[in-house]
């Protein structure tokens, strides 16, 4: 790493004095203290039987870096990120998240871009957006799991990387209005066969 993108990502760090200078030796690290001590008991037991070594971090709650994304992506840098290890970073502050492989699981074609915008789109933010952290990286661990068994054409990016989660709580106002708009549909259905038939 050139000295000037080291300092770079050094300060991007600095204000992240709870991470350790090292990758930590623990699979799952939950600085925001949101997971269960079950939960993390579980998540770990999961991580260690799967076939690639698993990072995971949450942030704390009232941490969230200005970008989030050169934040992960230094992150990944200073703990030298290879091999088949992945890295999943959660911001439950921002309700973002990131995820990035090391280089060999590219030829698997589960590539950093696949992880961002299939396994994390489909697996972590559903069942983040209802509050399931837990959840969210259980499914999502899994899935880079059943992915990396069945290797696939490399993956080709489309769009911009998915990073977000609504709040918990919007998913709920999305399916009430949904259910109005059926009831409306409904409605006006029956009020226009009765027309149709009186006529």
């Amino acid at each position: 790493m050139a000295r000037g993108s080291e300092s770079v990502s050094n300060d991007i760090l600095s204000q992240a004095k709870f991470l350790p200078e090292t990758e930590p030796l623990t699979a799952i690290n939950d600085y925001s203290h949101t997971l269960s001590g079950a939960q993390i008991g579980s998540l770990t037991q999961q991580a260690s039987a799967v076939n690639f070594k698993a990072i995971v971090v949450v942030l704390p709650d009232d941490f969230s870096p200005p970008s989030f994304e050169d934040f992960a992506v230094a992150l990944a840098k200073k703990w030298a990120l290879s091999g088949r290890e992945v890295l999943l970073l959660v911001d439950t502050k921002s309700h973002k998240v990131f995820a990035m492989g090391g280089s060999p699981l590219n030829a698997a074609g589960v590539s950093s871009e696949y992880l961002q915008q299939i396994i994390l789109q489909r697996e972590f933010i559903p069942y983040a957006a209802k509050g399931d952290l837990g959840g969210a990286i259980s499914h999502t661990l899994a899935a880079v799991d059943s992915a990396l068994a069945h290797p696939r054409a490399g993956f080709t990016a489309f769009g911009g990387i998915l990073r977000g989660w609504p709040p918990a709580g919007s998913q709920l106002v999305s399916c009430a209005l949904l259910a109005a708009l059926a009831a409306v549909i409904v409605v006006a259905l029956v009020v226009w066969r009765r027309r149709a038939r009186r006529r």
